[in-house]
């Protein structure tokens, strides 16, 4: 159960503190679900209360409510923490030497709203039951970007370049509709393994199914890598890994037996980058990069504004049609310069590796090992479509790193300290 502020505080302080609580949980869940759901889009009455918004102002108003009436002081996660707060920081301090000023500050803006439900997070997402629950709503929303991409595949709607499927929203994008179903499926997978309930278990399983069925047919190459990265993580993270890799097997002679031929034929490019025009453009990107890099190791563009320095920096075979750099991790390094790559290497690292680690707790070892897997796939995705840091990648670290804390607390402390040590040694559960 969470835990409330001392007796010595008033009754009316500590029901106002129980309501803020729920209050920021019950938003975290919604969050979750209209992330993967696209409603305002897909439901346009809706957009007007612009839902995944208003659920994560629900979520941190609630949040500070619960610390603020229970007199209770704020978590920020530790090194992770400081790491975020860096990483935000500079976005915004980035404004005065970007390349486009404007451009930067919605960038920093987007990256201070990410930021936010990550630390949320870590203040509400306090127990097992909690951290599953948020989990379990992304998994099953994610049925709805995975069933409406297969369903456009199968009838030939809206395909990009007539043969990729995709969505609405930012699922317009079939390597972002990729990215977010193959962070989905392995918690899918846990629930349908490990779950109660037998109905349950095969809505779960559904679920996994028809997300795997929806990367194949966004045919995204980063995505293939990304869903077979997670899938065997998934397999190979849990303690007892005998039924994890009974199901990647089975899944993989599902895979080979039903995924139609475009899939293979287009996965099989990736060894063919001199003559993919696809490819080809992230090698231009990475050109751009390279000499932005060199010009402002420290300073980068700017948040945001990497395609504002195309015309600068893109050599003549590039041409001026400006491609985004397609690695989660070099765009920091293009934005804003070395230490905000090290900055969010770091945090990513340590949120891996916090999600790792925590496989050993008793209670929440096989969640933990699902988000490793979940995070990993997710950023296998970005390393050839990476997008700049973006919510749903936040999303996930926020969820590996709240699975830290709680299996820390799960943990004897002779346990703990093992673990952790080198990068997180000194961050206490207290932090």
């Amino acid at each position: 159960m969470a835990s409330f502020p001392d007796r010595g505080r008033s009754v009316a302080a500590l029901g106002l503190s129980r309501l803020g609580d729920l209050a920021a949980f019950g938003g975290l869940v919604l969050f979750a679900v209209f992330l993967y759901t696209s409603i305002a889009i897909w439901f346009p009455p809706l957009a007007v209360a612009r839902p995944a918004l208003a659920a994560s102002a629900l979520a941190a108003g609630g949040a500070l409510l619960y610390l603020w009436a229970g007199g209770l002081p704020a978590r920020f996660d530790g090194l992770r923490g400081a790491l975020l707060l860096f990483f935000v920081a500079l976005g915004f301090a980035s404004i005065h030497w970007s390349l486009a000023p404007r451009v930067s500050l919605d960038a920093a803006g987007e990256g201070f709203k990410e930021a936010l439900i990550y630390l949320v997070m870590i203040q509400v997402l306090r127990t097992p039951r909690r951290l599953r629950l948020v989990a379990a709503a992304a998994a099953l929303a994610s049925l709805a970007p995975s069933v409406h991409s297969v369903q456009n595949y199968l009838l030939g709607r809206d395909l990009l370049g007539g043969t990729r499927a995709r969505w609405i929203g930012v699922f317009q994008d079939p390597n972002h509709l990729a990215m977010a179903l193959v962070s989905a499926i392995p918690l899918a997978l846990l629930f349908a393994v490990d779950g109660p309930g037998l109905l349950r278990r095969a809505l779960f399983a559904f679920a996994a199914v028809a997300g795997i069925a929806g990367v194949v047919v966004t045919q995204s190459r980063g995505g293939a890598v990304g869903l077979g990265a997670a899938v065997l993580a998934f397999a190979l993270s849990r303690r007892r890994a005998g039924r994890g890799i009974a199901v990647a097997v089975c899944l993989g002679a599902g895979l080979v037996a039903f995924a139609p031929s475009a899939f293979w034929q287009r996965t099989g490019t990736l060894a063919e980058y001199q003559t993919d025009v696809s490819a080809q453009g992230r090698v231009h990107a990475w050109k751009v990069l390279y000499a932005l890099a060199t010009d402002r190791p420290f300073r980068g563009s700017g948040a945001g504004a990497f395609l504002q320095a195309w015309p600068r920096y893109a050599p003549i075979e590039a041409g001026q049609h400006a491609f985004v750099t397609h690695n989660v991790f070099l765009q920091p390094l293009a934005e804003l310069g070395l230490f905000g790559f090290l900055a969010f290497l770091l945090l990513v690292s340590a949120c891996l590796a916090g999600a790792l680690a925590g496989r050993r707790a008793p209670v929440l070892g096989a969640t933990s090992a699902a988000l490793f897997a979940a995070l990993l796939g997710n950023l296998v995705c970005q390393l050839s479509s990476g997008y700049s840091p973006n919510t749903f990648l936040f999303f996930w670290l926020g969820l590996a790193a709240s699975a830290d804390r709680i299996a820390r607390a799960e943990l004897p402390p002779e346990g703990a300290k093992e673990r952790h040590g080198g990068l997180l040694a000194g961050q206490a559960v207290a932090s």
